[in-house]
């Protein structure tokens, strides 16, 4: 077999071990979203693993890979840029969402209360603190008690949904 013949089968194969890697980033992105909603963060690494599979799948069916120097672009673009689906726009509609939930309800199983305590983290560390926070009604009395809802609700929640 000569040196150009292996190179070649290596290369053939070689995006098949992408797979394995974005299926974990798939479970973890879940994971991320589900107790934390999306961050600004979380939706990058969204964008990152769409690019991911666009590459597999381009080098599946070689494809020219120009073509991916467009998506990666476009993807850049819509990430930053884009009204309403723009990194920033989109956290802050999933933390806003989710810090409604406390204003929703009067008792709280453990994943709201961990998706309510992050998001008014999230909200709290913005430069729009304040109008998120009146914009639902949210006094200091009720900040008092969301601060009680610590994120060891992860670990109790995760630890019972796996070993049990």
């Amino acid at each position: 077999m000569h040196e150009n013949e292996f190179i070649d089968k290596i290369n053939r194969y070689s995006s098949f071990i992408l797979i394995p890697f974005i299926m974990i980033q798939i479970y973890a992105l879940f994971n991320e979203t589900y107790y934390r909603g999306i961050e600004i963060y979380t939706y990058m690494w969204m964008m990152i693993v769409i690019f991911e599979c666009f590459y597999l799948i381009c080098s599946i069916f070689k494809k020219d890979y120009g073509n991916l120097f467009k998506i990666a672009i476009i993807i850049t673009i819509i990430t930053l840029l884009c009204p309403f689906i723009n990194a920033e726009d989109i956290s802050f509609y999933s933390q806003y969402h989710n810090l409604k939930l406390y204003n929703e309800n009067t008792t709280y199983n453990k994943i709201q209360k961990t998706r309510i305590y992050n998001a008014y983290q999230y909200i709290k560390n913005s430069e729009v603190e304040e109008e998120y926070f009146n914009k639902l009604n949210i006094s200091e009395k009720d900040i008092e008690i969301i601060k009680t809802f610590d994120e060891s609700y992860i670990k109790e929640e995760v630890r019972d949904v796996h070993y049990t």
